[in-house]
């Protein structure tokens, strides 16, 4: 552990931004059914871990969600002094 930092893991989607809404949606909502199964929630549990709360996996939450990494992540980049190359 380094004082200060959590550290997880996360995973997400990511198509081309010419991508069609309709397509978008499509995959979304299959998504959410699959991650809303309970064999899938038992699955993941099994193995350690908490599905991702509904409010949660929308597109415009894992913008939100990104941008928020990316600061976080520069800035804690930034004060370790590690040179970015």
């Amino acid at each position: 552990g380094v004082a200060g930092v959590d550290s997880y893991f996360w995973t997400g989607f990511f198509f081309s931004k010419r991508t069609p809404d309709a397509i978008v949606a499509k995959l979304y909502d299959a998504s959410n059914r699959t991650l809303d199964s309970a064999t899938t929630v038992e699955r993941l549990r099994r193995t350690g871990i908490e599905p991702i709360a509904a409010d949660r996996r929308s597109p415009a939450y894992l913008q939100k969600f990104l941008r928020a990494e990316m600061k976080s992540w520069a800035e804690q980049v930034k004060v370790s002094g590690v040179p970015l190359q």
